[in-house]
């Protein structure tokens, strides 16, 4: 069965700071420093070299531009810098995860649970990591004590979702897809795995319903339209 199961949202995402207008001769220089998160960190952790928190914060724009490997160095110059700061750990981990250095993103994970042993995003990220390692029990457990510890964290249910899935335990994996997508009414990644599973299923009334309502929210997806298709041809054979 083929799931989509691209490891997706692995980062967490925070608030930066708000932008303040900046006037006279200066807001040129400012507005090209502030253009975007990758500028803005790089810029504060140039004049704040011995300082951690500009370096979790290039960590988390470079991961948003793709650049996995820069954003492992900026978290891992995080963590030297301060090895008690546990968001830079856990974000740190998913970008090891997603390089797939998966020890090393287990020591992190760790490390942030000794500091804070009720972190949910250190939990969920843990799962994601036994799902990449063929450990779908292990995700099950790991993603279950991340909605535990949040019980509106879509993305553990998304996870938790698939690990079922994997286990061929099909109607845990549906009500967890659904479960996410209730948290999270625009979660493609959800929507995605639902309807891939209704359609394996044979259930392609169901897979054109949670594709049309994907499609209702992102409208410009190609991957959505051609699922979509599919399980409408499907259910035209059928009939």
């Amino acid at each position: 069965m083929t799931i989509d199961h691209k490891i997706l949202r692995w980062i967490e995402f925070m608030i930066i700071f708000s932008l303040l207008l900046v006037y006279g001769w200066a807001s040129y220089e400012r507005n090209y420093v502030w253009k975007d998160e990758i500028t803005l960190w790089s810029d504060a952790a140039m004049k704040s070299p011995d300082k951690a928190r500009p370096y979790n914060g290039l960590l988390i724009g470079l991961a948003q531009a793709g650049r996995f490997h820069e954003a492992a160095e900026a978290g891992r110059k995080a963590v030297r810098l301060d090895a008690n700061f546990v968001r830079a750990h856990v974000n740190l981990s998913g970008v090891l995860g997603v390089l797939g250095h998966y020890e090393e993103a287990v020591t992190h994970i760790e490390k942030a649970l000794s500091l804070d042993p009720d972190n949910a995003n250190a939990y969920h990220n843990l799962g994601v990591i036994y799902l990449s390692t063929v450990r779908y029990e292990d995700a099950i457990q790991a993603s279950k004590k991340a909605i535990v510890l949040s019980p509106y964290h879509a993305d553990a249910y998304c996870n938790l979702g698939v690990a079922y899935v994997r286990t061929d335990r099909y109607s845990e994996g549906i009500e967890a897809f659904r479960k996410s997508i209730e948290i999270y009414p625009d979660f493609l990644k959800a929507y995605n795995n639902l309807g891939i599973i209704y359609t394996e299923l044979g259930r392609y009334e169901e897979a054109v319903e949670v594709f049309e309502k994907a499609l209702q929210r992102h409208p410009h997806s190609a991957e959505v339209r051609e699922k979509l298709a599919i399980a409408k041809s499907r259910l035209l054979i059928r009939q």
